[in-house]
């Protein structure tokens, strides 16, 4: 701990320790090449030191005001501390601003109704210690811990999944293939998939995190619909076309409509429902109508059966990142499991190694469409 003399201002010192840590994690914070897009996976600790960043500026800038006041009683030497104390802050507070405004963008817009009397700009540390204050943050990080980004963010393809890690069963390669070919790329889990015998609402949201972070996701949401109990409601129906509406995908994703496990049944459904109530105008719904051009179905199901895709993806290349993702859910992939030989894990490798070998590559990954599939060219096939 540093320790100031009487008399002496702590601002320097505060200052110095600010950017140290700001230095330590900015990389983190600079990660997205989009500057709106909060990046995927950042822990909570990230979040509290930005908050914490703020707040050290602005108690600075306060104490510079107070020793600038003091005039003709200043010292030179606290003079000079001043100048230094005042150009250090103002590098932070450029560093930071760019930062810290759209933690403050998100922050108004999840807690709008609840933080009417909490202004950001007035942040200090004595702030923290009052608990309707430690309530707001707990509630905004937990929020923005969905690896939420823009909320307007335009989407080239938007992958619909009734759990966590369904996703990424199902066509992991093919959106890690997508992102590295340019494409803004988002995953919609319609619930939280709990509970589950060894997961809990917390654990699956960082192991959501951290596999969308091994695919490079940018965007990801949660709809907040309940899990096993997963119905084609009207009001669900209207929830999910309001997001197809704000983010345009040209493409969407969905379960394969035949399945063992209902909430996946009832997923499609609400899935191709929405993609036709999107484009209604004359409605109640938010956002701008807009119909998706295509929707095709990735295979993940709790049926034995041998699927007879419209099509196959090579994932060679993409298969690394794919597996990283999914072994990610450790609750649900590794925790409890026996230890039996092939792993779940080594199953799906065989299940892509099959699928690869169906078009004569390594790995591959099936798709369906129920409507017919154009091309322009066959310079792309397989």
């Amino acid at each position: 701990m540093i320790h100031s003399r009487p008399g002496q201002s702590r601002a320097p010192h505060r200052l110095f320790v600010a950017k140290s840590m700001l230095d330590g994690f900015g990389t983190r914070i600079d990660a997205s090449p989009t500057p709106n897009v909060i990046p995927v996976g950042c822990p909570l600790r990230c979040w509290i030191l930005v908050i914490f960043l703020f707040a050290f500026h602005q108690r600075t800038t306060n104490e510079a005001i107070r020793d600038q006041g003091a005039g003709e009683q200043e010292t030179e030497k606290q003079k000079t501390r001043y100048r230094a104390s005042t150009t250090c802050g103002v590098a932070i507070h450029q560093t930071i601003q760019c930062k810290i405004c759209l933690l403050e963008r998100r922050l108004a817009q999840v807690l709008r109704n609840r933080a009417k009397d909490f202004k950001m700009t007035t942040l200090s540390p004595y702030h923290f210690r009052h608990p309707a204050c430690l309530q707001l943050v707990f509630a905004f990080m937990l929020a923005t811990s969905k690896i939420e980004g823009n909320g307007n963010m335009k989407l080239h393809a938007l992958v619909i999944a009734p759990h966590p890690d369904d996703a990424e069963l199902g066509m992991g390669g093919s959106i890690v293939k997508m992102l590295q070919g340019g494409w803004n790329v988002g995953i919609l889990d319609l619930t939280d998939g709990e509970p589950t015998p060894f997961g809990t609402r917390e654990l699956r949201t960082a192991e959501t995190a951290k596999a969308s972070q091994h695919l490079g996701l940018r965007w990801r949401e949660n709809l907040g619909l309940p899990n096993r109990s997963l119905q084609h409601t009207l009001e669900a129906r209207a929830k999910l076309a309001e997001v197809i509406r704000r983010t345009q995908p040209n493409w969407l994703f969905a379960p394969f409509w035949e399945d063992a496990h209902p909430d996946h049944v009832a997923a499609t459904e609400l899935i191709e429902a929405a993609r036709f109530w999107a484009k209604l105008t004359k409605t109640d719904m938010s956002g701008e109508p807009w119909h998706p051009q295509r929707i095709f179905h990735y295979y993940c199901i709790h049926l034995r059966q041998i699927a007879q895709p419209a099509f196959i993806v090579d994932i060679s290349q993409e298969w690394p990142k794919k597996l990283a993702a999914i072994a990610a859910y450790e609750s649900q992939f590794v925790t409890g499991r026996d230890h039996v030989s092939p792993s779940f894990l080594e199953r799906l490798e065989h299940e892509a190694s099959f699928w690869g070998g169906r078009i004569g590559t390594k790995y591959g990954e099936p798709f369906a469409s129920r409507e017919p599939i154009g091309l322009r060219a066959f310079s792309e096939l397989a």
